[in-house]
């Protein structure tokens, strides 16, 4: 089979809305976001949509957790998800996919109603908003 043959069997990943949702996002975004994919599907798009911007989801782009930080975020409780994303840098978004949603079902609700998340304009993005800084359960650093 010639590769010219074998094209029209390829489909993207991602449908329509979604990849459409995606191409809005440059005019939600301040400079510099974060943005974490909560699947890996959707990351490379964002990735590629969003070349300005750092992008990371589970298992891709210069991840901030391993498989096991991964469940604790998506699955463990809001203190959990608090200890794991005090380190992360702001601002910083939530790209919420369908597939997410589907993939998660009633243990996504749960994670969406997290207080540290707030809705935006944007129908997929969720903004991040625990403070940045060390939270009051972990030691302060020695000032220098």
């Amino acid at each position: 089979v010639r590769m010219v043959d074998a094209l029209p069997e390829i489909r993207p990943s991602l449908d329509g809305a979604i990849f459409a949702a995606i191409q809005r996002l440059p005019a939600t975004l301040p400079e510099g976001a974060f943005v974490l994919a909560l699947e890996p599907e959707s990351a490379p798009w964002l990735r590629g949509w969003l070349p300005h911007e750092r992008v990371a989801g589970p298992g891709v782009f210069s991840s901030p957790w391993d498989y096991a930080g991964w469940e604790r975020f998506l699955l463990g409780s809001a203190l959990d998800r608090r200890e794991l994303l005090w380190s992360l840098p702001r601002p910083l978004f939530l790209f919420v996919s369908p597939a997410f949603r589907v993939y998660y079902s009633e243990r996504a609700d749960r994670f969406l109603a997290d207080p540290c998340f707030e809705k935006t304009p944007h129908p997929m993005l969720l903004k991040v908003v625990c403070p940045s800084a060390l939270p009051p359960f972990l030691p302060s650093l020695p000032s220098s």
